[in-house]
Protein backbone atom coordinates (compact mmCIF):
# COMPACT_ATOMS: atom_id res chain seq x y z
CA UNK A 1 0.00 0.00 0.00
CA UNK A 2 1.27 3.64 -1.01
CA UNK A 3 2.56 6.01 1.80
CA UNK A 4 1.63 9.10 0.61
CA UNK A 5 3.32 10.93 4.19
CA UNK A 6 6.88 9.66 3.10
CA UNK A 7 6.47 11.06 -0.25
CA UNK A 8 4.76 14.12 0.86
CA UNK A 9 7.99 14.87 3.19
CA UNK A 10 10.50 13.64 0.30
CA UNK A 11 9.44 16.37 -1.99
CA UNK A 12 9.13 19.43 1.36
CA UNK A 13 12.60 18.19 2.30
CA UNK A 14 14.45 18.47 -1.53
CA UNK A 15 12.33 21.60 -2.19
CA UNK A 16 14.28 23.28 0.94
CA UNK A 17 17.25 21.85 -0.24
CA UNK A 18 16.73 23.31 -3.92
CA UNK A 19 15.99 26.65 -2.49
CA UNK A 20 19.17 26.16 -0.55
CA UNK A 21 21.52 24.86 -3.30
CA UNK A 22 20.19 27.60 -5.66
CA UNK A 23 21.21 30.08 -2.76
CA UNK A 24 24.42 29.05 -2.45
CA UNK A 25 25.14 28.93 -6.38
CA UNK A 26 23.41 32.31 -6.95
CA UNK A 27 25.08 33.85 -3.81
CA UNK A 28 28.83 32.38 -4.95
CA UNK A 29 31.96 34.67 -6.52
CA UNK A 30 31.80 34.29 -10.00
CA UNK A 31 33.91 31.75 -12.20
CA UNK A 32 35.10 28.36 -10.71
CA UNK A 33 37.92 25.82 -9.30
CA UNK A 34 40.28 23.65 -10.82
CA UNK A 35 42.79 21.50 -9.36
CA UNK A 36 46.32 20.59 -11.18
CA UNK A 37 48.60 17.61 -10.25
CA UNK A 38 51.72 18.66 -8.98
CA UNK A 39 54.56 16.34 -8.20
CA UNK A 40 55.76 18.01 -5.08
CA UNK A 41 52.57 19.43 -3.90
CA UNK A 42 49.90 17.14 -5.02
CA UNK A 43 46.53 18.68 -6.07
CA UNK A 44 47.20 22.21 -6.77
CA UNK A 45 43.83 24.40 -6.74
CA UNK A 46 43.28 27.29 -9.31
CA UNK A 47 40.44 29.58 -10.24
CA UNK A 48 39.53 31.35 -13.22
CA UNK A 49 36.82 34.34 -13.69
CA UNK A 50 37.19 35.19 -9.28
CA UNK A 51 38.47 38.10 -8.43
CA UNK A 52 40.08 38.62 -11.58
CA UNK A 53 38.92 41.16 -13.47
CA UNK A 54 40.27 40.33 -16.55
CA UNK A 55 38.77 36.05 -16.27
CA UNK A 56 42.85 34.69 -16.39
CA UNK A 57 43.65 31.49 -14.69
CA UNK A 58 45.39 31.88 -11.35
CA UNK A 59 46.71 29.61 -8.51
CA UNK A 60 45.10 30.14 -5.43
CA UNK A 61 47.47 30.38 -2.51
CA UNK A 62 45.72 28.79 0.31
CA UNK A 63 47.56 30.08 2.92
CA UNK A 64 45.83 33.67 2.13
CA UNK A 65 43.14 33.93 4.71
CA UNK A 66 40.71 35.61 1.24
CA UNK A 67 42.29 32.86 -1.43
CA UNK A 68 41.17 30.51 1.41
CA UNK A 69 37.60 31.84 1.66
CA UNK A 70 37.57 32.33 -2.15
CA UNK A 71 38.18 28.44 -2.09
CA UNK A 72 35.89 26.92 -0.08
CA UNK A 73 32.91 29.21 -1.50
CA UNK A 74 34.10 28.07 -5.02
CA UNK A 75 34.46 24.36 -4.02
CA UNK A 76 30.54 24.63 -2.25
CA UNK A 77 29.22 26.47 -5.36
CA UNK A 78 30.96 23.33 -7.78
CA UNK A 79 29.48 20.65 -5.19
CA UNK A 80 25.94 22.64 -5.37
CA UNK A 81 26.28 22.81 -9.21
CA UNK A 82 26.37 19.06 -9.05
CA UNK A 83 23.94 18.34 -6.81
CA UNK A 84 21.13 20.48 -7.93
CA UNK A 85 20.22 19.06 -11.09
CA UNK A 86 19.45 15.67 -9.86
CA UNK A 87 17.50 17.41 -7.02
CA UNK A 88 15.06 18.96 -9.62
CA UNK A 89 14.54 15.49 -11.32
CA UNK A 90 13.80 13.90 -8.01
CA UNK A 91 11.22 16.59 -7.25
CA UNK A 92 9.97 15.69 -10.91
CA UNK A 93 9.62 12.40 -10.49
CA UNK A 94 8.02 12.89 -7.42
CA UNK A 95 5.52 15.00 -8.16
CA UNK A 96 4.51 12.84 -11.03
CA UNK A 97 4.51 9.97 -8.64
CA UNK A 98 1.89 11.56 -6.69
CA UNK A 99 -0.31 12.77 -9.58
CA UNK A 100 -0.39 8.68 -10.44
CA UNK A 101 -2.93 6.94 -8.76
CA UNK A 102 -2.92 4.14 -7.84
CA UNK A 103 0.78 4.26 -8.01
CA UNK A 104 2.73 1.10 -8.89
CA UNK A 105 6.30 -0.29 -8.27
CA UNK A 106 6.66 -0.37 -11.86
CA UNK A 107 5.94 3.04 -12.18
CA UNK A 108 9.20 4.34 -10.38
CA UNK A 109 11.00 1.33 -11.49
CA UNK A 110 10.54 3.17 -15.01
CA UNK A 111 11.79 6.25 -13.52
CA UNK A 112 15.15 4.33 -12.74
CA UNK A 113 17.54 4.85 -10.01
CA UNK A 114 17.89 6.99 -7.64
CA UNK A 115 13.85 6.02 -6.22
CA UNK A 116 14.09 2.68 -7.39
CA UNK A 117 15.81 2.11 -4.37
CA UNK A 118 13.31 3.97 -2.44
CA UNK A 119 10.33 1.83 -3.23
CA UNK A 120 10.43 0.10 0.48
CA UNK A 121 10.00 3.83 2.11
CA UNK A 122 7.16 4.94 -0.19
CA UNK A 123 5.53 1.63 0.61
CA UNK A 124 5.30 1.23 3.72
CA UNK A 125 6.86 -1.54 6.34
CA UNK A 126 5.49 -5.09 4.69
CA UNK A 127 7.77 -3.85 1.57
CA UNK A 128 10.98 -3.53 3.95
CA UNK A 129 10.27 -6.90 5.74
CA UNK A 130 9.68 -8.74 2.69
CA UNK A 131 12.83 -7.33 1.14
CA UNK A 132 14.73 -8.13 4.28
CA UNK A 133 13.60 -11.93 4.17
CA UNK A 134 15.01 -11.98 0.66
CA UNK A 135 18.40 -10.87 1.51
CA UNK A 136 20.88 -13.30 1.15
CA UNK A 137 23.50 -12.60 3.30
CA UNK A 138 27.94 -13.33 3.14
CA UNK A 139 27.52 -12.58 -0.54
CA UNK A 140 30.52 -10.68 -0.47
CA UNK A 141 32.77 -12.39 -3.31
CA UNK A 142 35.77 -10.45 -2.50
CA UNK A 143 38.56 -12.24 -0.04
CA UNK A 144 36.55 -15.01 1.21
CA UNK A 145 39.27 -16.32 2.71
CA UNK A 146 39.12 -13.96 5.22
CA UNK A 147 35.37 -15.03 6.46
CA UNK A 148 37.96 -16.74 9.21
CA UNK A 149 36.24 -15.31 12.72
CA UNK A 150 33.56 -18.13 13.90
CA UNK A 151 31.11 -18.50 16.10
CA UNK A 152 27.69 -19.80 16.68
CA UNK A 153 26.20 -16.09 14.55
CA UNK A 154 28.46 -17.21 12.04
CA UNK A 155 31.66 -16.22 10.08
CA UNK A 156 32.90 -13.28 9.85
CA UNK A 157 36.09 -11.23 8.48
CA UNK A 158 36.70 -9.17 11.89
CA UNK A 159 36.58 -9.61 15.84
CA UNK A 160 35.36 -6.28 15.96
CA UNK A 161 32.34 -7.70 13.24
CA UNK A 162 31.91 -10.51 15.75
CA UNK A 163 31.44 -8.30 18.82
CA UNK A 164 28.87 -5.93 17.01
CA UNK A 165 26.76 -9.16 15.53
CA UNK A 166 26.64 -10.30 19.33
CA UNK A 167 25.42 -7.13 20.84
CA UNK A 168 22.95 -6.66 17.75
CA UNK A 169 21.86 -9.99 19.00
CA UNK A 170 21.83 -9.10 22.55
CA UNK A 171 19.39 -6.23 21.10
CA UNK A 172 17.25 -8.79 19.48
CA UNK A 173 17.93 -6.89 16.42
CA UNK A 174 17.24 -8.89 13.03
CA UNK A 175 20.69 -8.60 10.97
CA UNK A 176 22.05 -9.85 7.60
CA UNK A 177 26.11 -9.86 7.79
CA UNK A 178 27.31 -8.43 3.87
CA UNK A 179 24.45 -8.77 2.25
CA UNK A 180 24.36 -7.01 -1.25
CA UNK A 181 22.94 -3.42 -1.46
CA UNK A 182 22.91 -2.29 -5.33
CA UNK A 183 24.14 1.46 -5.99
CA UNK A 184 25.18 3.65 -9.14
CA UNK A 185 28.92 2.73 -8.18
CA UNK A 186 28.33 -1.09 -8.72
CA UNK A 187 27.01 -3.66 -5.82
CA UNK A 188 28.38 -2.88 -2.03
CA UNK A 189 28.49 -5.54 0.57
CA UNK A 190 27.38 -3.32 4.32
CA UNK A 191 28.82 -5.21 6.97
CA UNK A 192 25.07 -5.65 8.54
CA UNK A 193 21.81 -4.89 7.24
CA UNK A 194 19.66 -4.31 9.85
CA UNK A 195 15.62 -4.65 10.18
CA UNK A 196 14.43 -1.11 12.65
CA UNK A 197 12.00 -3.28 15.45
CA UNK A 198 9.34 -0.65 14.66
CA UNK A 199 9.85 1.24 11.62
CA UNK A 200 10.31 -1.79 9.77
CA UNK A 201 12.92 0.27 7.37
CA UNK A 202 16.12 -1.19 6.59
CA UNK A 203 19.20 0.18 8.08
CA UNK A 204 22.50 -0.02 7.94
CA UNK A 205 25.99 -0.56 9.68
CA UNK A 206 29.72 -0.05 9.00
CA UNK A 207 32.53 -1.29 11.45
CA UNK A 208 35.57 0.41 10.51
CA UNK A 209 38.31 -0.95 12.38
CA UNK A 210 41.24 -0.21 10.28
CA UNK A 211 40.86 3.63 10.07
CA UNK A 212 44.81 3.82 10.13
CA UNK A 213 45.07 2.32 6.56
CA UNK A 214 45.20 4.79 4.01
CA UNK A 215 44.04 2.42 1.88
CA UNK A 216 41.37 1.08 3.99
CA UNK A 217 39.93 4.48 4.22
CA UNK A 218 39.67 5.43 0.84
CA UNK A 219 37.80 2.08 -0.01
CA UNK A 220 35.51 3.07 3.14
CA UNK A 221 35.11 6.74 1.54
CA UNK A 222 34.44 5.35 -1.84
CA UNK A 223 31.66 3.22 -0.08
CA UNK A 224 30.25 5.78 1.14
CA UNK A 225 30.15 8.03 -1.94
CA UNK A 226 28.14 5.08 -3.45
CA UNK A 227 25.74 4.57 -0.34
CA UNK A 228 24.78 8.60 -0.54
CA UNK A 229 23.84 7.71 -4.36
CA UNK A 230 22.09 5.22 -3.58
CA UNK A 231 19.98 7.18 -0.56
CA UNK A 232 21.85 6.25 2.46
CA UNK A 233 23.22 8.46 4.31
CA UNK A 234 25.19 8.61 7.68
CA UNK A 235 23.45 9.52 10.80
CA UNK A 236 20.51 8.91 8.84
CA UNK A 237 20.10 5.31 8.03
CA UNK A 238 23.59 4.44 8.37
CA UNK A 239 25.66 3.72 11.49
CA UNK A 240 29.43 4.58 10.59
CA UNK A 241 31.38 2.66 14.19
CA UNK A 242 34.91 4.06 13.48
CA UNK A 243 36.98 1.62 16.41
CA UNK A 244 40.28 2.69 17.54
CA UNK A 245 43.05 0.36 15.93
CA UNK A 246 45.13 1.07 19.22
CA UNK A 247 42.71 0.97 22.06
CA UNK A 248 40.51 -2.07 20.98
CA UNK A 249 36.77 -2.55 20.53
CA UNK A 250 34.56 -0.87 23.26
CA UNK A 251 30.81 -3.15 23.86
CA UNK A 252 29.46 -0.76 26.03
CA UNK A 253 30.18 1.90 23.69
CA UNK A 254 28.79 -0.09 20.90
CA UNK A 255 25.93 -0.28 22.45
CA UNK A 256 24.72 2.45 23.16
CA UNK A 257 25.59 3.71 19.93
CA UNK A 258 23.26 1.17 18.40
CA UNK A 259 20.45 1.58 21.17
CA UNK A 260 20.33 5.21 20.28
CA UNK A 261 20.54 5.14 16.15
CA UNK A 262 17.51 2.85 16.67
CA UNK A 263 15.18 4.74 19.28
Amino acid sequence: MLNPEAIDREIKSLEKLQIRLAAAIRNAPKGTVFFRSSAKAGPVPYCSGAADPHGKRRKINVKDPNDAKLLRKLKDKKFAGHVLPRVRKNLRILRAATAYRPLSRSFLIEQGEPYEDCIPRFFGRQADNDEFDMLEERQNPYHPEQMNVCDELGAFRSKNELLSAHVLDDLQLRFKYEAPRFTPYGTKYPDFTVLHPVTGELRYIEVAGRMDDPEYRRDLYEKLEAYAEAGIYSGVNLLLICIDPHKGIDLAAIRELIRGFFA
